[in-house]
């Protein structure tokens, strides 16, 4: 099928890092915060502001610096955005997003793969006039790297442990020297390196240095991030059946439209990357390998083989049998699959919610959240995010509501006033607990319904003694 002509404009004059981190993150931030706020024009100084403001208010160093790194390319960022006519801005430095500028995060939200990005990068440097590129120019357009951010982010790169943010490095005489140790895991268990974000590739890098030697520079972090993703990059070329001419490729194709007509098409997952998916699931709750198959949208016998490479790294353990078969969780946060402590994940997660609560312009928590664990903590942000979904979304939330009403409320009345009911499910299966599971298996209801006829089931089965 034929790309839209406004997707070939944006993708031609657009390097494909743009689909990365930090550019994402403001391109998101356009799309999702103003449209929860019900802005449709800003300036250049109130989105300055506005992610300043972000990165002054958050408690966790890592979620500042990464605020930080967006504004450093917001003014490239819009500039590049004008030129693809995904905004618009008029002669007093307004701006307004344009037509397609929704679709068009729909589009980038579907490039985190190397080999899509690596299609894209090798249309967006034919559009530029080449016909034979090097790795090193490919990945320039793939993967944005600055000397400086990197230079800043070793310095600011921190751990949090007893209670307190740490720094990994320090600084001597123009080298780095570790000052703290953090858990290693294998390079097999990370998605893959070219789209982690640049906190992970450089406490990696940092790792693989730090094997050979006790110091380094920042050339030397500079140089082994650059070969790691050359090497990502040219395992995706010979997989395309590029060849290698002297120091370069060569492209050879008469329509580079091949290369961007499924950018947005579901891609097979690479083993790294599935590995990742599901430590992440399986971070919020135990689920067997069906449902991660279900979830991931990758085939059962990758994620077997999956399943087995994470057993054998011990980051994940049978929970017990399920409808669907033997059931997984992750080992324990003492044993983190993302190099993260398990304080350091708490602090995040309830930095993360305060912020999002802030933007909804919720009443701010009252409730101590470091008393959960951080699965439920994490569970609770994919709702609140889900949320911030609906706010955007251009349907009526009111007919939404309407319609969820109408569907359910009398049903659900006819159960809650229907004692008898209550009544045959208690005695037939036994204590509370299980009679809300029955409750909720009985009559699939959305959550808030089903959580009021749980309460309502504990009051019949307390207060009438049942």
């Amino acid at each position: 099928m034929k790309m839209a002509e406004w997707k070939q404009h944006a993708v031609c004059v657009l390097p494909p890092y743009i689909a990365l981190k930090p550019f994402r993150e403001i391109i998101l931030y356009l799309w999702l915060h103003l449209s929860a706020a019900g802005k449709e024009e800003f300036n250049l100084k109130e989105l300055e502001e506005a992610l300043r403001n972000e990165s002054e208010s958050s408690v966790n160093p890592i979620i500042r610096r990464e605020y930080q790194r967006c504004l450093q390319v917001l003014q490239y960022l819009l500039k590049d955005l004008v030129m693809a006519e995904l905004l618009m801005v008029n002669q007093k430095g307004v701006y307004r997003k344009g037509e397609h500028f929704s679709e068009f995060w729909y589009l980038i939200s579907h490039v985190l793969s190397v080999e899509k990005l690596v299609k894209w990068g090798i249309y967006y440097l034919t559009k530029q006039g080449k016909t034979f590129f090097t790795s090193e120019s490919l990945v320039e357009v793939i993967a944005y790297k600055d000397a400086k951010d990197i230079e800043k982010n070793l310095s600011e790169l921190v751990i949090f442990e007893d209670n307190e943010w740490k720094k990994v490095l320090e600084k001597r005489n123009d080298r780095w020297v570790i000052k703290k140790t953090y858990p290693y895991v294998p390079a097999s268990l990370l998605k893959p390196f070219l789209i982690s974000d640049l906190r992970d590739r450089l406490l990696f890098s940092i790792q693989v240095l730090s094997q050979d030697r006790t110091e380094f520079a920042t050339e030397d972090v500079l140089r082994f991030i650059q070969l790691k993703e050359q090497e990502e990059v040219e395992r995706v070329l010979r997989k395309l059946g590029f060849k290698k001419h002297r120091n370069g490729w060569l492209i050879g194709y008469k329509n580079a439209d091949i290369f961007v007509k499924d950018l947005e098409s579901p891609l097979r997952l690479s083993k790294g990357w599935v590995e990742f998916y599901c430590l992440n699931i399986l971070d919020r709750g135990s689920y067997s390998w069906t449902e991660l198959a279900y979830m991931t949208k990758a085939d059962p016998s990758t994620i077997s083989r999956s399943l087995k490479r994470l057993k054998k790294e011990k980051l994940i353990v049978p929970s017990g049998e399920g409808k669907w078969g033997r059931r997984y969780y992750i080992t324990s946060c003492d044993n983190c699959p993302f190099l993260t402590d398990k304080e350091t994940c708490k602090s995040t997660l309830i930095s993360e919610i305060e912020s999002i609560v802030r933007e909804m312009k919720m009443p701010k928590p009252t409730v101590d959240l470091k008393r959960y664990s951080n699965q439920s903590l994490k569970r609770f942000i994919d709702l609140l995010n889900q949320m911030k979904m609906d706010r955007t979304e251009k349907t009526d939330i009111q007919e939404f509501r309407q319609l969820c009403d109408s569907m359910f409320d009398q049903p659900l009345h006819r159960l809650l006033e229907d004692q008898k009911k209550a009544k045959s499910i208690y005695e037939k299966y036994g204590p509370v607990k299980v009679v809300e599971e029955m409750m909720e298996m009985e009559y699939p209801l959305p959550y808030l319904y089903s959580s009021a006829a749980k309460k309502t089931i504990k009051l019949l089965t307390h207060e009438k003694k049942l």
